[in-house]
């Protein structure tokens, strides 16, 4: 694990919790932790990850359940790499592609699903905890259309 990327361990045993096993495959669309906005980024950051069951016998890697993360998490396969995210091919989509992975996830806090896009969109601002979800998502547009020339549509992600 290197400095910044998020502890394994710790991501491994909030996705496992009330999953269900079978066959050895983790059942991913029923576990909750993947659908949060913040699983997103864990897992584009991530060079490795394992799913171990609640014994902690280990059960798939990122490598091994690719095809499934990909299909849960919604980013196409060709940018979950063996070895994590295929950062040619993740540089290959457009914004708005990757605005569209972060549909139907959630957060606690509704600002929260604005920060949430920073690393998607390769933008940086300050985060304002109480800010609102409108002025995150006005605040957010204005830094992408700055870095990237471009104006989105990010309206029906709040």
């Amino acid at each position: 694990m290197h400095v910044g990327e998020p502890d394994p361990k710790i991501l491994l045993n909030k996705a496992l919790r009330g999953a269900k096993w079978r066959d050895n495959k983790l059942q991913l669309k029923r576990s909750r932790w993947l659908t949060r906005e913040w699983t997103l980024q864990e897992f584009i950051a991530s060079r490795s990850i394992s799913f171990y069951d609640r014994d902690w016998n280990r059960v798939g890697s990122l490598c091994t359940l690719r095809d499934e993360l990909a299909e849960v998490i919604g980013i196409p396969r060709s940018i979950c790499a063996f070895n994590g995210i295929d950062i040619k091919e993740f540089g290959k989509t457009n914004l708005q592609e990757r605005i569209s992975w972060a549909r139907n996830r959630y957060t606690t806090r509704p600002e929260d699903r604005a920060y949430s896009l920073l690393g998607l969109l390769n933008v940086s601002m300050p985060m304002i905890c109480g800010e609102g979800v409108v002025h995150a998502f006005k605040r957010l547009n204005r830094e992408v259309k700055e870095e990237h020339g471009v104006e989105l549509n990010l309206e029906d992600l709040y």
